[in-house]
């Protein structure tokens, strides 16, 4: 048995083919054009139709991950503040193309779930799950099962942490997200690197700071750049504040992180786990297995989908 898992952010679908151990045998990507409910239904499509296209077992349903608010029962997208849609019913409409059965979940519950059911948190019975991109979403494990509360519990990325700081498309000032996620280490990258040019962002940049993303910071940072190094430090300090809150609150027995800012090759990770550690009234014994980075972690969030389907939550 296979199903799809498709994970929708803000700029784009991935989706793959996942059996029923969790392992991936195919995927694809594409953008997200958010102009239009069709123009985002086809954006997804498209890539579904590749996936399907490469000639894997007919999987028997389909887990679609999106950002933002959901109702599980009616299969509907509510809304999400990094793509635009409004009461986007996406199961059904996937299921009139396709003819298989879809289950919709927030992403980072489903992020949640998949590392619970098949990744680096599947020892574990709670546990927290961060991923950061385009935004940050949270997700937890208590008791085996998804904490929702009265519908979207775990939204750890608008955690309010800088009172007056950057404004979040929440609409709130200092939130996590604002700070942490992809658009935001570019935003605190750019202001820093106009504030003090640097011969290394003006290579990765072309001498434009426009074209500064959060991985160029990361680039700049290993290339031994003064300036984006302590934006990358900042950056895992507030993502470390976050860990820290959810200790608090939910005693996990391990925080996860996925989501594409994290694919830099272990170095924020691990920047996260010091910086916990300094923040802590006493370290944590075992950091390295406290805060993890997820088992797939690049497609954690395509492995979070189909175990949405493959294996249920009860």
């Amino acid at each position: 048995m296979t199903g799809i898992g498709i994970d929708i952010g803000g700029t784009k679908v991935a989706a793959g083919i996942v059996d029923q151990d969790g392992s991936i045998l195919a995927t694809d990507r594409g953008p997200m054009i958010k102009d239009s409910h069709e123009t985002m239904l086809e954006s997804i499509c498209t890539v579904v139709d590749r996936l399907l296209a490469q000639g894997h077992e007919r999987p028997s349903a389909i887990g679609i991950a999106v950002p933002g608010t959901v109702d599980r029962d009616r299969g509907v997208a509510v809304s999400a503040v990094n793509v635009g849609w409004r009461n986007l019913p996406l199961v059904d409409l996937l299921q009139d193309r396709y003819g298989l059965p879809g289950v919709i979940a927030n992403d980072a519950n489903a992020g949640a779930w998949g590392e619970y059911a098949f990744g680096t948190g599947r020892d574990r019975q709670h546990l927290v799950y961060i991923t950061v991109g385009t935004g940050i979403g949270g997700g937890i494990i208590e008791d085996g099962r998804v904490v929702r509360g009265s519908g979207a519990a775990g939204e750890i990325g608008h955690i309010l942490v800088s009172p007056g700081g950057p404004l979040c498309p929440c609409g709130v000032n200092g939130c996590l997200e604002s700070l942490a996620a992809g658009p935001g280490i570019a935003r605190r990258g750019k202001q820093a690197a106009a504030e003090q040019p640097t011969a290394i962002v003006q290579r990765l940049t072309d001498g434009n700071l426009e074209n500064l993303t959060s991985f160029t910071v990361h680039e700049a940072a290993e290339a031994g750049d003064p300036v984006l190094q302590t934006v990358r430090d900042d950056t895992a300090r507030w993502l470390a504040i976050g860990c820290q809150i959810c200790q608090q609150l939910f005693a996990p027995e391990c925080i996860v992180f996925g989501g594409g800012v994290m694919q830099d090759g272990g170095r924020l990770i691990q920047d996260i786990r010091n910086w916990f550690q300094r923040l802590a009234g006493s370290p944590h014994p075992d950091v390295e297995n406290y805060i993890r980075l997820a088992a797939e972690s690049e497609h954690s969030g395509i492995v979070g989908a189909a175990a949405l389907v493959l294996e249920p939550e009860r």
